[in-house]
């Protein structure tokens, strides 16, 4: 059988030939790409005889004047959420988007990264660091967790995850989501809040976890955040767009919430160090880095290739765009 012509892009730091999984791909024709490529017509060029592609989860927007340069390309390979692509272009151009949703199984990276950001922020963390090697000692005094309360927007894999953490850590548990998982908070003995602006009002701690779609685009405000104490701390480790847009930045320089920690932008990479949030002297910012750890790579990209090797076989598995098999029929 002929070797495929893979390309997979954005693995900044050339991690993935490093991993046990990578050698799923022997013997066909790999090419990885280390840069961030914006421009389509220069990302058309790059492209032009891939006929696999490998993506690092939305690094990369796959949108249809792309897709329409790319004729030889016959399969997307990737895993999670797919909002960067357009997958009814790559159905017009018969191309197979497969990508694994791992029902049941968070991302346990973004849980631990999640708790890292929580702990860097309410103790001072970063601003210690920089203080002791600029020569001086203490520069202020942080926050103990324990007896506070935890506000987790959005009960899903990953929220109910951290909502453990916090346990662990002796804080008390409010929840606020939709019905369905507000059941599901109940049932893991959770408390959940009896509405939106009682969350946000009475959260010490208050993280975000939720897909971004049409339905939670914007669903924070600055009214919400607006409602928050003014020692309390705002998390976002999902989707920078899940907050209406310049609301955080608004509402930390009115003092309320006193805190955020973000692992997520509107527009990513974010290279300018003069934007708004991260000029703010009480935000702790970290460059998406969620998911990513080598622990990681190897369980997603795992099952990125397994999916290349289902399509050479010709049994494509966890297609999102079934439509395109019945085409290829």
């Amino acid at each position: 059988m002929r070797p495929l012509k893979i390309t997979i892009l954005d693995d900044y730091f050339d991690t993935l030939k490093t991993l046990p999984c990578f050698q799923k791909l022997a013997g066909h024709d790999v090419t990885v790409w280390t840069d961030h490529l914006p421009d389509t017509d220069k990302l058309a060029e790059r492209l032009k005889d891939t006929e696999a592609l490998v993506l690092f989860r939305e690094r990369t927007q796959i949108r249809a004047p792309l897709i329409a340069k790319l004729p030889k390309l016959k399969l997307i390979s990737q895993r999670s959420v797919f909002p960067h692509i357009d997958i009814d272009a790559c159905t017009r151009h018969g191309i197979v988007v497969s990508s694994n949703m791992h029902a049941g199984t968070p991302s346990y990276a973004a849980v631990e990264l999640t708790w890292a950001l929580v702990l860097a922020a309410v103790r001072q963390i970063p601003q210690q660091v920089n203080s002791l090697k600029a020569g001086h000692w203490q520069m202020g005094v942080g926050t103990t967790l324990r007896g506070k309360t935890l506000g987790i927007y959005g009960y899903g894999r990953i929220g109910s995850a951290v909502a453990s953490y916090g346990k662990a850590f002796g804080m008390n548990i409010l929840v606020w989501a939709r019905e369905k998982s507000l059941a599901q908070a109940k049932t893991d003995g959770h408390a959940v809040a009896a509405s939106k602006d009682v969350f946000f009002e009475a959260a010490d701690v208050l993280s975000l976890h939720m897909r971004l779609v049409d339905a939670t685009r914007g669903i924070v405000n600055y009214e919400d955040l607006a409602r928050m104490k003014p020692s309390a701390l705002l998390v976002n480790t999902s989707r920078a767009g899940l907050i209406a847009p310049g609301a955080l930045v608004r509402a930390l320089e009115g003092g309320r919430p006193g805190m955020a920690a973000v692992d997520v932008f509107e527009n990513e990479p974010l290279l300018d160090p003069s934007d708004p949030l991260l000029a703010l002297p009480n935000v702790v910012a970290t460059p998406h880095i969620g998911y990513v750890t080598r622990d990681e790579f190897e369980l997603q990209f795992s099952d990125i290739f397994d999916q290349i090797l289902a399509y050479e076989a010709g049994k494509p598995i966890h297609v999102v765009n079934p439509d395109v098999l019945s085409d290829k029929s």
